[in-house]
């Protein structure tokens, strides 16, 4: 440990964290100074009150686990810091920011995909040229510098028992303390005629597979498509404008945007750490330098690699400055001009990789076979902007692929979730054609949708 950033916090009045005197007043306080301060993750902690002692590990998003039994306690006994440790979430792997991969110094920079653009903020996947990424890793450190209070759970509960005997403890203490939010209670089911509706206060964000994502505040819900029965526990977010979902053939997974997506197999949700990647036609979740499949197996990158899209064959790789690596196999893509270079890597299929060349002022959204590297999508784009959304490419407002071809979105058309869908004199219908609506739907997928609030299978609907 001799390499990490030791704290050494003191309750009392006032509370000191390595000797020095601070601001904090309770746990949460210093907790969220320890974090805001450090240099170095993971950090050690070591919390003293009187003879009692014990030291937690703590990752850059506030996650802990003990890494030292509570001293003092009499033989035989359970200590409530021990017993509280029992039920302390487990840390986490932490989830390192996307590298970019090294390239020529004769080329123009081509940066690692990113996971997707969350829903409703569509971003381009990479930097303009001359840019650098500290923008997006300053955003990142701002993010998973605010805790939230499923991040203190583990490092304010061990703090808090520790300082139970000072005037600071959480409880029976006369300063002012933050109080725990009140749980939300469960919504009551209500079912209609064509299926069941949707409970007043809470937001659908998405349809995955057969499970519906709800909103209400801060709180995530899985449920049950055909029942709206509520599936595994409710999840509690930041910002639920930063999640973002896939819908696979094998699982389909969303992400929460506090470092953990949930995935759904066989019905079942479960928590896994990192982040989500919604490129390709399955999801995959990167974890630094490794990234895990739907499966569970874990994968390490190789030099300069970086995942670009899962689908339901393979997991996809990138390699600069034009390769992809398909099946373990690297697969030069073909160039729409001598010179051009890729400066986006966009997504890919089970038989196609998607790229933006650019060459002086000319852009190219390209598709090629992941065979063979070889064209079969070359379209100019001028200086739209290209992004994915629920795997759906975007080009510019108005425009998306479909395909092999890029198609313009219909008058008045709109994307829910990973569908297009246009309005016609007697309700709505997919893009291609598959589904049609009697309204607008406000969410929809394979198998269900949600119209006025109402969630419906679609399938199976007259």
């Amino acid at each position: 440990m001799k390499d990490r950033e030791v704290f050494t916090v003191i309750p009392g009045s006032p509370w000191t964290i390595n000797s020095h005197p601070t601001s904090a007043r309770n746990p949460q306080d210093a907790v969220s100074e320890i974090l805001s301060t450090a240099k170095r993750f993971p950090v050690l902690i070591n919390v003293r009150d009187g003879e009692q002692i014990i030291a937690l590990e703590m990752d850059k998003y506030g996650r802990t686990h003990a890494v030292q039994e509570v001293t003092s306690v009499p033989s035989g006994e359970t200590s409530l810091a021990e017993e509280l440790l029992e039920d302390a979430p487990a840390a986490s792997p932490a989830v390192a920011p996307v590298v970019i991969p090294e390239v020529p110094a004769t080329a123009p920079a081509v940066a690692a995909p990113p996971a997707e653009e969350p829903a409703g903020q569509p971003e381009p996947l990479t930097n303009p040229e001359g840019s650098d990424d500290s923008a997006a890793v300053d955003a990142d450190e701002r993010r998973r510098r605010t805790i939230t209070p499923l991040r203190l759970v583990g490092a304010v509960a061990l703090i808090a028992v520790l300082g139970a005997g000072s005037a600071f403890a959480l409880q029976g203490s006369d300063q002012e303390q933050s109080e725990t939010p009140a749980a939300v209670a469960t919504p009551e089911l209500t079912t209609t005629e064509s299926g069941w509706a949707v409970a007043e206060g809470q937001d659908v964000l998405a349809i995955v597979a057969n499970r519906v994502i709800t909103a209400q505040g801060t709180t995530l819900r899985v449920l049950d498509a055909e029942t709206g029965e509520q599936v595994g526990e409710t999840y509690d977010v930041q910002d639920t404008t930063q999640i973002r979902s896939i819908e696979g053939r094998t699982a389909s997974a969303v992400d929460t945007g506090d470092g953990e997506v949930i995935v759904v197999r066989d019905g079942q949700p479960e928590v896994v750490a990192g982040v989500l990647n919604a490129r390709g036609t399955e999801p995959v979740i990167t974890q630094g330098r490794e990234y895990v499949r739907v499966d569970g197996s874990k994968l390490s990158l190789g030099e300069g690699q970086e995942v670009l899209a899962a689908t339901a064959v393979n997991v996809v790789l990138v390699e600069s400055p034009n390769r992809a690596v398909v099946d373990g196999a690297g697969v030069d893509l073909e160039a729409p001009e001598p010179d051009a270079r890729i400066t986006q890597w966009i997504s890919a299929t089970e038989d196609r990789v998607m790229a933006v060349w650019s060459l002086e002022d000319t852009r190219w959204i390209t598709s090629h076979d992941s065979g063979s590297g070889a064209l079969v999508l070359q379209q100019s784009i001028g200086d739209a902007e290209v992004t994915v959304r629920s795997g759906i490419v975007r080009v510019g407002p108005d425009q998306y692929v479909a395909g092999d071809a890029v198609e313009p979105i219909c008058t008045d058309g709109d994307q829910i979730n990973a569908t297009i869908v246009c309005p016609e004199p007697d309700g709505w219908v997919s893009a291609d054609g598959s589904q049609t609506f009697p309204d607008k739907p406000e969410a929809v997928s394979q198998n269900y949708a949600v119209i006025a609030g109402t969630v419906t299978n679609v399938r199976t609907a007259p």
